[in-house]
């Protein structure tokens, strides 16, 4: 990173200087070990990690970032800790047991921060030893970092975790996974949740993936031994209905009902959600009643083996035949034809000029900038486009966006919408639409000219993301907390200078409402730009 940079952001740091004064008697005492902190930065607080390998080296971990330090003893006692630059960041403080407080400088400005030392565990005896520091650990580190809680809910984790601890002798792993992921669910927050088979792969899943078509669960795509059950409806799973199933692990993560919805269709394909929900009655081999071609058929699904990820994993994916894989040598639906919403599952975003319906489609999947095509690049050409057809309408699809970055693309959605003042836009959104997809949902909406057609987005206009993760030190699983308000609803009553985001919308009601059956997926055709094409027609012929 240059050094201009460096001094634009304490959150990408890479410039890190730590000063630490207080007459401590040598390093060794001091600093070894793990040390976590905070800072609060433009409406968030910042979590940083530091741990000390030795006396002179260690890594500081802050948002994503491992970078390494080098230590040595000041002249006045105290210990300097950098990486190389120029341009340091200082941390002033004093040492008080294993908690250090002070000051954060960089440039002008000043602000507090706090640190303190990871007490050490104990090898745990015991699965049930093991399982009791992990919901130690998940108590100490929410009620530090998470700041979603309201009085009501924080006591109801209390209460959870308590009762957690108190069966681990009782209850096996898959049972105190699912319960685990309620508690952390109940909070209220959907980006509070304990990562299992979306942003991180943790649990095995069945040779099968499976997409909800309104109210009917559906096999798109499977392992090679089971492509006859490619487009057959799910009628149960294990003796429960799949409604029902699905109403059995909603509350595995908080959220719109949309995005409940589409966080089944990860859960309802792992053997130890389903056995730990009290879906399935064992997990080597569930029994799966199907209807395909209008014909009764049940096959017991055996789990695949467990590939441990930590690359985040799509489920929409699944619909596209030439989607990233999220199944080994998996086998898609084949489709008469694919659809512009399926084009392109591997790219962040794209577009296309639609000449029969006189549209531009700008899809955007994910808010992250694409190094093959750079946002700024890719901006300068969709305006080009947007310039070179004036009378054409605009489609933004965000119904696929979970999320990343909202700051990546909010000047590129702002200049496409200054470039689209005499034009009709619609705006896609669906029950992925989540966190920053949902952010730029709000942004269309705040500029009061598009028509929003789909579904419902994933969360409400108000939540709490940001944050970062905990990896529990046994069973190696990962929570997430979140830290900065987004307030988005004109009812809120949150001030503006404690909001990260702040956007005020009625509300993201859809005027043009779309949802796909199974049998227009099938058909390789689309209930949303159906509806878009049937309001341009209407429009144009005066009937609206």
């Amino acid at each position: 990173m240059t050094k201009s940079r460096c001094r634009l952001s304490l959150t990408f740091r890479i410039c890190v200087f730590l000063v630490v004064l207080g007459g401590a008697p040598c390093f060794a005492q001091q600093l070894t070990g793990v040390w976590e902190g905070t800072y609060s930065e433009v409406r968030r607080m910042i979590v940083f990690g530091i741990n000390f390998e030795s006396e002179t080296k260690g890594t500081l971990q802050i948002l994503g970032k491992q970078i390494p330090i080098t230590a040595m003893h000041a002249e006045d006692g105290g210990v300097e800790i950098r990486t190389e630059g120029d341009n340091p960041t200082v941390f002033l403080g004093k040492e008080q047991g294993n908690v250090i407080t002070g000051e954060l400088r960089d440039g002008a400005t000043t602000l507090r921060f706090r640190m303190e030392r990871e007490p050490p565990l104990a090898p745990p005896n015991s699965r049930t030893e093991a399982w009791r520091q992990d919901l130690d650990y998940t108590e100490r580190k929410l009620l530090r970092l998470e700041t979603s809680f309201t009085p009501a809910s924080r006591h109801q984790f209390l209460v959870s975790i308590s009762s957690l601890r108190a069966a681990t002798a009782t209850l096996d792993d898959p049972h105190l996974i699912v319960e685990l992921a309620r508690t952390l669910a109940a909070i209220g927050n959907a980006h509070t949740r304990l990562y299992l088979l979306r942003n991180r792969t943790d649990l095995r899943r069945l040779p099968i993936r499976v997409w909800w078509f309104r109210d009917k669960l559906h096999i798109i795509r499977t392992s090679p031994e089971q492509t006859d059950l490619l487009g057959c409806e799910v009628t149960r799973i294990a003796s429960v209905p799949a409604l029902r199933a699905k109403q059995m692990v909603a509350g595995l993560y908080a959220g719109s009902n949309g995005w409940r919805d589409h966080m089944s269709t990860y859960t309802l394909t792992s053997p130890e959600v389903l056995y730990g929900a009290n879906i399935a009655p064992g997990m080597e081999s569930i029994r799966w009643d199907l209807k395909c071609n209008g014909k009764a058929l049940s096959v017991d699904l055996k789990p695949l083996p467990l590939k441990h990820s930590t690359t985040p994993v799509e489920s929409w994916w699944d619909l596209a035949p030439d989607a990233p894989p999220t199944l080994q040598d998996g086998k898609a639906m084949t489709l008469p034809l694919v659809p512009l919403y399926l084009k392109h599952p591997d790219r962040s975003y794209w577009f296309e000029f639609v000449p029969e319906v006189g549209a531009l489609y700008f899809q955007y999947n994910r808010s992250a900038s694409d190094q093959q095509d750079p946002i700024t690049q890719f901006e300068e050409e969709l305006i080009k486009a947007m310039t070179n057809h004036p009378k054409a309408a605009l489609i933004v699809d965000l119904r696929f966006n979970t999320g990343g970055d909202g700051n990546v693309g909010r000047q590129m959605m702002e200049s496409i919408q200054d470039s689209s003042s005499s034009r009709k836009v619609y705006v896609i959104t669906g029950r992925a639409t989540f966190s920053a997809g949902l952010f730029h949902a709000v942004q269309w909406k705040h500029w009061g000219k598009a028509i929003l057609v789909g579904e419902q987005p994933g969360d409400g206009l108000e939540f709490l993301a940001e944050g970062g993760n905990v990896l529990l030190p046994n069973s190696r699983l990962t929570i997430h907390f979140a830290n900065a308000r987004h307030c988005y609803s004109a009812a809120s009553k949150t001030p503006s200078s404690e909001c990260f985001n702040e956007l005020r919308v009625e509300s993201l009601a859809i005027p043009l409402p779309a949802t796909n059956s199974f049998e227009q997926y099938r058909s390789g055709s689309d209930a949303a730009f159906d509806a878009i094409v049937a309001d341009m027609k209407k429009i144009a012929t005066g009937g609206r």
